[in-house]
């Protein structure tokens, strides 16, 4: 008899036990899973700081989102409007996505540095740096990889050298000027701070799949 009514107390102890633990378990979804760990800094900040840069190349070229593609089209449309664009005019929308890229430099600086700033970073003349030159120096050498092998094949798609010239010149005077300018003022902006507190302790992230991971 004494067994039977521990065995039900232990039994009954145990059930409680468990459904709280779950309880626990179940009440960590969403925000509350993350909202230690979703604004701690990166291992490697100047990578992501440089990756705005990038983020400039995709809101000109509208690949960033569907707010970015709207606020595009409005901006053509207004130039548009002005009288800037016009039909008989081969190349004017590609002109005003490459003039919008250039003044664009302006956020990417501004931007790259708020947020290595705001996330502890101290090398801040590197970061500006590589901020400026490490994605458009790519993007420059594959363009003069292809355009020297349309050259040698004689195709009239290649790019004449006064053009690319043209091009360096205003990267030059117009873009890295903007980025400056942009980045003095992000460092001089107000740090951001987190609303909540970053865990001491990273939450440990599940293995992927082979098939989900980078080879």
């Amino acid at each position: 008899m004494l067994a039977f009514m521990f065995s039900r107390l232990l039994s009954s102890d145990f059930a409680r036990y468990y459904q709280n633990q779950d309880d626990a378990m179940s009440e960590e979804f969403g925000w509350k899973l993350v909202h230690g760990d979703v604004f701690r800094p990166p291992q490697n900040l100047t990578l992501l700081c440089m990756s705005f840069y990038f983020l400039e190349y995709t809101l000109t070229k509208e690949l960033l989102s569907i707010q970015t593609k709207t606020f595009f089209a409005f901006v053509i449309i207004v130039f548009a409007l002005l009288g800037f664009l016009s039909p008989s005019s081969r190349g004017s929308l590609a002109n005003a996505a490459f003039g919008l890229y250039m003044l664009f430099g302006f956020s990417s600086g501004y931007n790259s540095s708020h947020y290595f700033n705001s996330y502890g970073g101290t090398k801040k003349a590197r970061n500006t740096v590589y901020t400026i030159f490490f994605i458009p120096l790519i993007v420059f050498g594959s363009v003069i990889v292809f355009n020297f092998i349309l050259l040698s094949r004689g195709s009239s798609s290649a790019v004449p050298a006064s053009t690319l010239f043209g091009l360096t010149c205003i990267w030059f005077l117009v873009s890295i000027p903007l980025s400056l300018i942009g980045s003095y003022f992000g460092y001089k902006k107000t740090k951001f701070l987190p609303p909540v507190l970053t865990n001491q302790i990273p939450r440990q992230i599940p293995d992927k799949p082979w098939y989900l991971r980078l080879p």
